[in-house]
């Protein structure tokens, strides 16, 4: 009994050091699309559009349009992912970039060349090798 309420006491002062670790770690969030056919360079094009606007470009994030090569049965042909140093940065940028213009533009032009699939966000608990912005091929 006791071995148990310690290895239970262990597990739960675990993982409250490792939440607490993760409230500031890297999170990143994914957005799934399907975009209507003939219409991803009208994606492309307010993808850009957004990314080039002031409220676009006011950020700490990687953000990454990926065309999907193959997948599961979701209808996903397009995916966003945006990569922030932390959740604290991602509500800073979300709430600097809700109601203004360019945001509201992206959103009629997602809406009318493409259907929402899914959206998830997630937090890194554990990592190996150094994370980079500055990737190159």
């Amino acid at each position: 009994m006791i071995k148990n309420t310690y290895a239970t006491f262990f597990l739960v002062l675990s993982l409250l050091f490792a939440s607490s670790l993760v409230h500031s770690a890297q999170v990143w969030d994914l957005y799934n699309f399907k975009v209507q056919p003939g219409k991803a360079t009208a994606v492309l094009k307010a993808f850009n559009d957004l990314q080039m606007s002031e409220a676009g470009s006011n950020r700490m994030a990687s953000v990454h349009l990926q065309q999907s090569v193959f997948g599961g049965s979701s209808g996903t042909t397009h995916s966003i992912v945006a990569l922030y140093p932390s959740r604290a940065e991602f509500e800073r940028a979300r709430m600097a970039l809700a109601g203004t213009k360019a945001w509201k533009k992206f959103q009629a032009a997602m809406s009318a060349n493409s259907e929402a699939i899914n959206n998830s966000a997630m937090e890194t608990l554990m990592g190996w090798g150094t994370v980079s912005n500055k990737d190159t091929v």
